[in-house]
Order: C-alpha cells, then structure tokens, then sequence
C-alpha cells in the first residue's frame, strides 16, 4: 500500500523489518536482501539516519553468516 502511494521511506522501512523478523527467525541470506533493498531506497532518498541503522543490521546479519570481511 505505502508503495502504490509513492511513500518510499515508508516502503523502506517495511523491508528493513522484514529483513529484521528474517533475522530473527534465523533465516540470515533473507534477511540481507531484504535489509540491502531498503539501504538501497534509502540512499536513493539520502536519509543518511536510515542508511546508518540499517548498515547496522547489515553487519549484524554478515557476522551471523560469518562474513567478517564485508560486517567491518
């Protein structure tokens, strides 16, 4: 709905939580797509609060996939 009223933040938001639950049910690879395409958005949009957090989770989830190179 949030996308079909071209509220992209909005929209980002919703996929970084997904990407959150993913996270927490365990599903790590699920999560980094949803947490990349909402830093994706977000960058598009140059909320740089938002790009933080979510590199944040992103790093969280590369350390859980065991990719320390890419989590630093």
């Amino acid at each position: 709905m949030r996308q079909e009223i071209g509220e992209q933040n909005g929209v980002a938001t919703s996929i970084i939580n997904l990407g959150v639950d993913a996270y927490y049910a365990g599903d790590y690879p699920q999560a980094r797509t949803h947490c990349a395409a909402g830093l994706a958005i977000f960058r598009e949009l140059k909320h740089r609060r938002d790009i933080a957090f979510t590199l944040i989770h992103l790093g969280k989830m590369q350390v859980a996939l065991r990719e320390y190179p890419q989590a630093e």
